[in-house]
């Protein structure tokens, strides 16, 4: 059955953690309006106090959201501690466990563990759950941060699981996994025992009783519930209840599933000999099967590599390959399936589709590597002191080292990396060499990859490329460019003369004596840009040519602009000793 819902948990799901919604925005009144020159754009100003700058804060307890719209940070007075969440503090604690302190996926939610009087208590949203002790395996929210668990220990010593709340049946114990969510959230599932036997508990009904649990595994999608458990002697896997295999030993993989849930996989040994078991058939004897089971994306081929004669062997969709020493990696790439091998002379080669490449005496750990369409690929590959990319099976040119431009596919499957040699760096586009230049830093790729760009020079003189051509040069260049999400422009961020600038589509804005790192932001829309920005005295959040400010002090340094939709925009500020979310409509 499904995860219970109450009104318990229903009413903590309300709970006004959801503070940034662009509705609930619209309903406050703004604390300020301001306008460009042209009045062609109207931001109106919204704050919220989350926080203090208080001297007795531990800094290593001092928490962000996920998503950078809340704060959470342990505080300690005099003979207590206690959790101040968005500028409001929790009840006091004589101890709070500061590892338990977290948000859910969502950043609506939160939790920590604290204790007084003998006794710990969950705290949930605000709302206390009280137990003698807690289970090793802590809380945890599932992943669509829409329940939360836990396993807690009474004072007669049993250990029981808490599901939103709710508590579940009683044990003598319970794994040290405690309690595990499936991936869609839908789920949950945890081992637990009773006069000496184990049972899987999924969603709060029991299995059968085993002499043990060895472990379990959720399919992808959350339908299919997988383990393995000992059994007069024996190994026994079980799929939804089902026994699937048995034998004397599992492989290291354990159960592994295709990412659409609908075909699995578990290497078993019996005896001497191992096999695969499929949903489907029975593969062996071998003389042993490596780690590394391998689905293709669409779970229509199954790969692995398996002990045979005096070498290895790869197995295909049940049919086995030429014998090799040994192997290094194996990979899927849409129809295709590349692997490096190691011959008798201990050279690396690459195969693909069983097709065997050149020797090489090393090939990086990685192996081959496909672009998202599986029909481009490429591997780097060293002989002697001498590194050499290889892109569907052509040679670029070699180099003593790779570059700061990391291999990367264009959308068009076209290979962009760079070479270092003698303090130079070539650029390689498709095989072929576009540009030597002195250093390139600050490589980035359009959302869509059909651009890139970045910054070549030496100190003082830094020359934007984009697409390969340049487009500017700046005394200083201290961060990558930001395109759009759509691809068509591009923000980055620049100085001449002890002053800072940002450049958006070629046209330089206004200069400032500082604008933050990294702080320089689209709308996802692509209209308008928003960064970060001060003189000696004042600092501003800036929004095209709009400057925004109300005495602010500073900005958090990790968060930067946070664009929430077209037309709203989270900023954490500080004024003084205060942390404040400052929030921007435009109008």
């Amino acid at each position: 059955m499904p995860l219970p819902s109450s009104a318990v948990r229903a009413a903590r799901l309300l709970a006004p953690l959801a503070l940034l919604a662009p509705a609930a925005l619209a309903q406050e009144e703004p604390i300020g309006v301001f306008t460009n020159p042209g009045k062609t754009l109207h931001i109106a100003l919204r704050e919220k106090i989350l926080g203090h700058d208080d001297p007795k804060i531990e800094d290593e307890y001092f928490l962000v959201s996920p998503d950078g719209r809340s704060l959470a940070y342990m505080l300690m007075g005099s003979g207590a501690l206690s959790i101040v969440h968005d500028g409001i503090e929790g009840e006091p604690f004589k101890g709070i466990a500061p590892e338990t302190i977290q948000f859910s996926p969502d950043s609506k939610r939160l939790v920590y563990v604290g204790s007084r009087d003998r006794k710990t208590f969950v705290v949930v949203d605000g709302e206390l759950f009280e137990s003698k002790a807690l289970h090793e395996s802590g809380v945890s929210f599932s992943p669509d941060s829409a329940h939360i668990a836990w396993v807690a220990v009474n004072e007669q010593g049993d250990r029981y699981a808490v599901i939103d709340g709710v508590e579940g049946e009683h044990y003598s114990s319970i794994g040290e996994r405690g309690v595990v969510f499936s991936p869609d959230g839908a789920h949950y599932a945890f081992v637990a025992d009773r006069d000496g036997y184990q049972t899987l508990v999924r969603d709060g009904v029991e299995g059968p009783f085993f002499e043990r649990v060895l472990d379990f595994w959720w399919s992808p999608s959350g339908e299919h519930l997988g383990y393995v458990v000992d059994s007069n002697g024996s190994k026994v896997v079980l799929m939804d209840e089902d026994p699937v295999a048995e034998g004397d030993t599992i492989g290291r993989d354990g159960l592994v599933f295709a990412r659409n849930s609908d075909h699995w996989a578990i290497a078993v040994r019996k005896g001497k000999s191992w096999h695969l078991v499929t949903g489907e058939r029975v593969l062996g004897p071998y003389k042993n099967i490596l780690p590394g089971l391998t689905f293709n994306d669409d779970g229509s081929h199954l790969a692995f590599l398996a002990g045979h004669g005096k070498g290895m062997v790869l197995v295909l969709d049940g049919q086995e390959t030429q014998d090799w020493p040994g192997y290094q990696t194996l990979r899927f790439g849409g129809e295709h399936t590349a692997m490096v091998v190691i011959d008798d002379a201990v050279k690396r080669h690459v195969v693909l589709d069983g097709e065997v490449g050149p020797a090489w005496d090393s090939i990086d750990p990685r192996g081959v590597v496909f672009d998202r369409s599986g029909k481009h690929w490429y591997y780097i590959a060293q002989d002697g002191d001498r590194i050499t990319v290889v892109s569907d099976g052509e040679n670029g040119p070699s180099s003593k080292h790779l570059g700061s431009v990391p291999p990367s596919f264009l959308s068009d499957g076209r290979l962009i990396y760079s070479l270092r040699e003698k303090k130079q760096e070539t650029l390689v586009v498709d095989g072929k060499p576009v540009g030597v230049y002195p250093r390139l830093r600050h490589f980035v790729l359009s959302p869509d990859r059909t651009r890139y760009a970045c910054f070549t020079g030496k100190d003082g003189e830094w020359t934007l490329l984009l697409d390969g051509e340049p487009r500017g040069t700046y005394p200083f260049a201290p961060s990558p460019p930001v395109f759009t999400q759509d691809s068509k422009r591009m923000a980055f961020l620049a100085g001449r003369s002890r002053k800072n600038f940002v450049v958006v589509d070629g046209i330089e804005g206004p200069a400032f004596d500082i604008i933050q790192r990294r702080s320089v932001a689209f709308t996802p829309d692509g209209k308008h840009v928003a960064y970060l920005a001060g003189t000696a005295d004042k600092r501003y959040i800036v929004v095209d040519d709009v400057l925004v400010e109300n005495d602010y002090t500073g900005f958090h340094s990790g968060s930067g602009v946070l664009c929430l939709d077209d037309r709203h925009i989270a900023v954490r500020a500080a004024r003084g000793g205060t942390w404040i979310l400052a929030e921007l409509e435009l109008l």
